[in-house]
C-alpha cells in the first residue's frame, strides 16, 4: 500500500456541510446576495414581515383605539410617531397592524390569480381555434387599458365606506347632476 492510499483510508468523513448537501441550495442564491436591489428588497421584506409578525408586541396602540386629545394635534410627536388620523386613531399602530393583513391577503390573491390565470391558458391552449382567439383577444383588452385608470373608475364609484362621507357623497351627487 503506497501512502497516499492509507492517507485517503484513514481520512475522517468530510462533514455533511463539505459535501454540499446542506450548501448547494444556498450556492443558486449566491448572484441574489451579490446584487444590490435584491438586498435592498429582501431588506425591506424581511422588515415588513417582522414588522407583522411582532405589530401586537411593538404596536404602541390598539389599532382602532381613539385618542380624542390627539385630535387637536395630529401631527408627529412623541406620543404619536407617524401623527393620528381624522379619528385620532396612532398611524403607526394601524400600519403595522394593516402589514398583518396585506402579508396574509396579498399572497392569496397571487396564488388565486394564478391559478386562474392557468386554467385560462391552459383551457385556450387545448381547445386552440375560435377559443384561444376569444381568450386572446379578452387578454389583449384588459393588458391594454390603463391600471390608473381603472382605478379611478372604481374610486369613482365605490368610494371609502369606512367613515361617514355624506358631505362627500353629496358632492359626488352635486357634481354628476
Amino acid at each position: 500500500m503506497t501512502a497516499e492510499s492509507k492517507l485517503d483510508t484513514l481520512a475522517a468523513p468530510r462533514p455533511l456541510a463539505a459535501t454540499g448537501a446542506f450548501v448547494a441550495p444556498f450556492r443558486r442564491l449566491a448572484p441574489l446576495l451579490e446584487s444590490p436591489p435584491a438586498m435592498i428588497g429582501l431588506v425591506l421584506v424581511t422588515f415588513w414581515v417582522l414588522a407583522a409578525l411582532l405589530a401586537p408586541w411593538i404596536a404602541p396602540y390598539p389599532p382602532n383605539a381613539s385618542d380624542l386629545a390627539a385630535l387637536a394635534h395630529p401631527t408627529p410627536s412623541a406620543a404619536h410617531w407617524l401623527g393620528t388620523d381624522h379619528l385620532g386613531r396612532d398611524i403607526l399602530s394601524r400600519v403595522l397592524w394593516g402589514a398583518r393583513t396585506v402579508l396574509t391577503v396579498a399572497p392569496i390573491a397571487v396564488l388565486g390569480a394564478t391559478a386562474f390565470g392557468s386554467l385560462v391558458g391552459l383551457t385556450a391552449g387545448y381547445h386552440r381555434g375560435w377559443v384561444d382567439l376569444v381568450v386572446t383577444r379578452i387578454s389583449d383588452i384588459v393588458l391594454s387599458f390603463p391600471v390608473i385608470i381603472l382605478y379611478m373608475i372604481i374610486l369613482r364609484h365605490h368610494p371609502d365606506q369606512g367613515a361617514d362621507h355624506r358631505p362627500h357623497r353629496a358632492r359626488h351627487h352635486l357634481g354628476t347632476a
